[in-house]
């Protein structure tokens, strides 16, 4: 008999027990919601914020700096033989790259794209090379405003 109401005592702390932990969290979850509200209510100050901002246009006009080459030996994987100046479009580690860049730039029309090969094994894609440097100059700026897609079109000198 002394067992059992033990027992039954114990069931009814635990009971107890857990009722008061289950109280005691909702109360503390119930303040720390009144307290988020009232410390981060967004919509109770509206604040106007301005935002300055300058665009420039750097397509237009001669925005581009003046001396923007690079020098490399080169050699001819594909394509033309280099001249001084080339218009390169991309550089890549991999030469199924540079191959399915140099096919893509043939089918929009630039028949002179080639492919040629640096001393570190870089293989740079060239839309077309002049012996002028203002003329090369002049067709990278214009690659860059007509062709989105290769707007960090660069030059580049090289020792062939």
């Amino acid at each position: 008999m002394c067992v059992h109401f033990l027992n039954d005592n114990f069931k009814s702390m635990k009971t107890t027990l857990c009722l008061w932990g289950i109280i005691l969290i909702l109360v503390c979850c119930k303040s720390r919601e009144r307290l988020v509200e009232q410390k981060f209510d967004f919509t109770s100050r509206p604040v106007n914020t301005g935002v300055k901002e300058e665009v420039r246009d750097s397509l237009q006009g001669t925005a581009w700096p003046v001396k923007m080459v690079k020098q490399e030996t080169v050699t001819l994987t594909q394509g033309c033989q280099p001249l001084h100046y080339c218009v390169i479009v991309g550089s890549f580690a991999y030469p199924q790259n540079a191959v399915r860049l140099r096919n893509q730039l043939m089918q929009e029309g630039f028949q002179e794209a080639s492919i040629y090969r640096n001393a570190a094994g870089m293989f740079r894609v060239s839309i077309l090379c002049d012996d002028s440097y203002e003329s090369a100059w002049q067709e990278v700026c214009h690659i860059r405003s007509e062709y989105p897609q290769y707007y960090d079109a660069w030059l580049l000198e090289t020792n062939y």
